[in-house]
């Protein structure tokens, strides 16, 4: 929006210097990303900067939505009538304004020699990621099982039901979490070392075993999954100094959005690109946000950013453009009760609050109700809505947030029952359905009949119909690849 005024908090955090940290905790509905497209343009015409071109300033977010959705604040906010720049929309067609992963997808395929890896394979996917793990835990059971126990009995610990499958899930999870945290295999080695209890003796050793084994799978194949992407280039910075000095001399000024969701590996990566004690990254986020805990994400980097270096901005954001009073006021009240670090650095009385011009609104905003069951909640969900619908709003206005997608039928049912006509946003991803994921591998195999992960994907479906078992059997038949086993199958 060309007509935008900012208000003082955002004024503060678009004026900030450039040769300082600058940490902007900002609300929902503050006013962030234009915020942040204004500091951009801040930096194209801060003269103390010299000549900053679009290509200098590099600016990280989570979604491609949320990255594209950025490009366009800031081709907004540059092109404007009285920006002075002289830039069009397309001199940001180049621009570094991307997700975390994009970024470093680039800059591994563009030094794809000093990384190790192969530029014209495709990213793994996460459902190919599993598949990869699926295949190590056959590997594991056809012939890992001495060599990651050795003399060790795992069998006889009741800490785990082997035949339930326990121990493979627990390992999966902790999987999980070492590649979202970034964790090599020699580092896990080394912390499993310390730990004596007869449950890690028995989870230890298969997640070793497992996870090493995914990481040559990947290696084999000279790819990398989505997790792995910000480890290796990080590690590709900080193992090439005349790179990381290269990108840092391009990169002056680093703007990253969402900062409370951010990894260990995303902090590390941030601290391989930006100048000494962060001088020139300006982070925008909100603890009271943080919503990827799950993936690993640390409220602590937005808590912590930048201390012991150079003394830190802060630019708070409470000024809310968005939600009515009453909405506001049960928001503050639901997170009144959590830290959002420690020691505490977020002043309580920085909660959000309405700006001005914000109507009032005499009905009831916002009312919690109970029901006894998820059915019964669907029901006085459809409830609600045909009551809604009587006092004269459209549907189209009417939105109806859902947990997880697991629970969707049953409020799909209990609308289809009303007869409200829904429109699903975030159902079954196409991409993710199993046979269409048959296909696609189907069609991988007819170009590459040597893609193993690719080829036990069509062995294991309808269209073939082997089991786990057969296609582990094939494996063991011929070890250079499951193709030549299948032109003489004996092992079937």
């Amino acid at each position: 929006m060309n007509d935008f005024l900012p208000n003082p908090g955002q004024a503060a955090a678009i004026a900030a210097p450039f040769d300082r940290p600058v940490r902007v905790v900002a609300g929902a509905g503050t006013g962030k990303t234009e915020v942040v497209a204004r500091r951009y343009r801040q930096v194209l015409t801060t003269a103390a900067l010299g000549r900053v071109r679009p290509e200098n300033v590099l600016v990280l977010t989570f979604s491609e939505k949320a990255a594209a959705e950025m490009r366009a604040r800031i081709a907004r906010a540059v092109s404007a009538r009285g920006a002075g720049l002289g830039l069009e929309r397309l001199d940001l067609a180049a621009a570094p304004i991307s997700t975390f992963h994009s970024f470093c997808a680039r800059l591994l395929a563009d030094h794809s020699l000093r990384a190790g890896l192969d530029p014209g394979l495709p990213l793994l996917d996460e459902i190919d990621s599993a598949e990869l793990l699926e295949a190590a835990q056959v590997a594991f059971l056809t012939g890992g099982f001495r060599a990651a126990y050795g003399g060790f009995d795992p069998l006889a610990s009741s800490a785990f039901a082997w035949e339930a499958g326990e121990p493979f899930r627990a390992a999966l999870a902790v999987i999980d979490q070492l590649r979202n945290q970034a964790v090599a295999w020699q580092d896990f080695q080394r912390r499993a070392h310390a730990v004596s209890s007869d449950a890690y003796r028995v989870l230890a050793p298969l997640v070793s075993w497992l996870y090493r084994e995914y990481l040559e799978r990947l290696a084999g194949r000279g790819q990398l999954d989505f997790d792995r992407l910000i480890m290796e280039a990080t590690a590709l910075l900080e193992g090439a100094p005349d790179l990381q000095a290269t990108l840092r001399a391009r990169y002056r000024v680093l703007l990253v959005d969402e900062y409370q969701d951010t990894n260990y590996a995303q902090e590390q990566l941030l601290r391989a690109l930006a100048g000494d004690g962060l001088n020139n990254a300006t982070v925008v986020g909100d603890p009271r946000q943080a919503i990827y805990v799950w993936r690993e994400a640390r409220v602590e980097n937005i808590a912590r950013f930048a201390t012991g270096g150079p003394p830190r901005i802060d630019a708070p954001l409470v000024e809310n453009r968005r939600s009515l009073s009453p909405i506001l006021a049960v928001a503050n009240r639901a997170i009144a009760g959590y830290a959002l670090g420690e020691p505490r650095e977020f002043d309580p009385a920085d909660q959000l609050r309405p700006g001005p011009g914000q109507r009032e609104f005499s009905g009831p905003v916002v009312s919690l109700q109970a029901a006894p069951t998820r059915e019964a909640e669907a029901q006085a969900v459809a409830g609600w809505v045909q009551r809604v619908l009587a006092e004269g709003f459209a549907l189209r206005e009417i939105a109806l947030l859902i947990r997880a997608r697991t629970h969707l039928p049953v409020y799909l049912a209990a609308l289809q029952t009303a007869g409200i006509p829904v429109e699903v946003s975030a159902g079954d991803a196409f991409y993710a359905r199993p046979e269409v994921l048959d296909a696609i591998h189907l069609l991988q195999v007819c170009l590459d009949p040597g893609d193993d992960l690719a080829l036990a994907r069509v062995l294991a479906s309808p269209a073939a119909g082997l089991s786990q078992a057969q296609v582990a059997g094939l494996r063991r038949e011929d070890q250079r690849g499951l193709w030549p086993a299948i032109l003489a199958p004996a092992a079937l």
